[in-house]
């Protein structure tokens, strides 16, 4: 892990702009540091260490030594089910639909939520298929944009082949 706890006063001015940094190890410019607005595109800009150090007041740089870790194991599998997703869309938009009929019986994404945990209780639906309140409320919220899109063309076909 790098260590960013580090004072920005010493930082170089004007040197945001360059992305590509290297240490220059070859005979022409070693000990200085190479920099270069886009990697693999344009001339590299030398800064000597001599420069770096009357840019930073006299402060001493030092190449950074990173602190390198081994390698480590997971201990969870990264294999996840396949979830028949299609079961709990019906029953999403059955939900929604009920909703779209009868404006009282409308529910929201919590109401949801629980009309799929039932389900799960009698046995209908895995409790572990059951999205997230969160994700629920995304599924309304992009359900309902595509509802209301199929049902404006619905509307738009039906006056255009009554008025022809």
């Amino acid at each position: 892990m790098p260590n960013r706890d580090f004072d920005k006063k010493y930082c170089i001015i004007r040197i945001s702009n360059f992305h590509e940094w290297a240490w220059s190890v070859d005979d022409e410019g070693i000990g200085s540091i190479r920099a270069r607005a886009l990697p693999g595109i344009g001339n590299w800009k030398l800064w000597s260490s001599t420069q770096i150090e009357k840019i930073v007041k006299k402060r001493k740089l030092e190449k950074p030594n990173p602190i390198c870790t081994s390698h480590s194991y997971s201990c969870k599998a990264w294999v996840t089910p396949i979830v028949d997703r299609q079961k709990i869309q019906q029953h999403l938009e059955r939900l929604f639909h009920i909703g779209t009929a009868n404006l009282r019986q409308k529910m929201t994404a919590e109401q949801m939520h629980i009309e799929l945990k039932t389900l799960a209780q009698e046995g209908i639906v895995p409790l572990s298929d059951i999205p997230k309140v969160s994700s629920i409320r995304n599924w309304i919220s992009g359900f309902s944009q595509r509802w209301k899109e199929a049902m404006a063309l619905r509307s738009l076909e039906e006056n255009l082949s009554e008025n022809f």
